[in-house]
């Protein structure tokens, strides 16, 4: 079990100067996370890899689950847990700064990837990439 450690630089420091402040996240929230989505759960995830941009730098953790009711847990169990949450789709026109995220981030990706032609018109989840639909 390892803490996660990241230094974040605040947004705006004074001229010359550099201020940081340390996010460590609880190695049972890790775990917990971790067994409830196996194999979906990132530590200091560059978000970079995840934004239409290419840019941003690591975000604590980076959890995205499988389907809807894992998604629903995770969110859940952070809420319960008190850790800062960003829920993210696709990342397309995001910006995250280089000094990251902290907290989680909750992605999903592919957890909502469902298109339906409705009577109203299309439904489409979160995770739903550019497609053409006629």
């Amino acid at each position: 079990m390892r803490a996660i450690a990241a230094a974040v630089w605040a947004s705006r420091p004074a001229v010359g100067a550099r201020t940081e402040r340390t996010v460590a996240a609880d190695p049972r929230v890790v775990d917990e996370l971790t067994r409830m989505a196996p194999g979906q759960v990132l530590i200091d995830e560059p978000m970079a890899r995840h934004t239409s941009f290419g840019l941003g730098g690591p975000a604590d953790l980076f959890v995205e689950p499988d389907d809807a009711s894992t998604f629903r847990a995770c969110a859940d169990y952070l809420a319960d847990t008190g850790v800062p949450v960003l829920t993210l789709g696709r990342g397309t026109n995001v910006l995250v700064r280089s000094g990251g995220i902290e907290g989680a981030v909750l992605t999903g990706t592919k957890a909502f990837t469902t298109l339906e032609r409705t009577d109203d018109g299309v439904r489409a989840g979160g995770g739903v990439g550019p497609v053409s639909y006629t």
